[in-house]
């Protein structure tokens, strides 16, 4: 074998290396960072939900406590309840919280003593990504 056919056996197997390497490496790096922003990003909301019906006044409330458990900060933009959507923004900081007390449209027909299915809608704030949080209700009579 000659020098120069040696020296270039020697060059290119160790480019091959190298490249091989580099492209290891950016894979190594780039499926890690898909992996921690899928795992850390997602929402974890704590919801209480109380439907209360006054039947002397013939009005429904909505008493709401909810807690963002999560890392990132998350915004609700609506509420369904028996497919009646309540448009509310609230913003809720990593460990935030929020209650509230809301007179529920006359449109939702409430009966005591029955299970409503109340779903939030929001979406991440630092991700856009959409997510629902559904929980159940049974409405109880003031």
């Amino acid at each position: 074998m000659t020098t120069d056919k040696l020296l270039f056996t020697v060059i290119s197997t160790t480019m091959v290396v190298v490249l091989s390497l580099l492209i290891g490496l950016y894979l190594y790096t780039n499926s890690n960072t898909i992996l921690n922003n899928s795992t850390q990003q997602s929402p974890e909301l704590s919801t209480q939900v109380q439907i209360i019906y006054n039947p002397s006044a013939g009005q429904s409330y909505l008493i709401l406590s909810l807690k963002n458990n999560g890392n990132v900060p998350i915004m609700i933009t609506n509420i369904n309840i028996d497919n009646c959507t309540l448009n509310q923004t609230i913003i809720l900081e990593p460990g935030g919280t929020y209650q509230n007390v809301s007179l529920l449209p006359s449109t939702i027909n409430i009966q005591p003593g029955i299970s409503y299915t109340v779903i939030f809608k929001g979406i991440t704030l630092s991700t856009h990504k959409q997510f629902y949080i559904i929980t159940n209700a049974i409405s109880s009579e003031d």
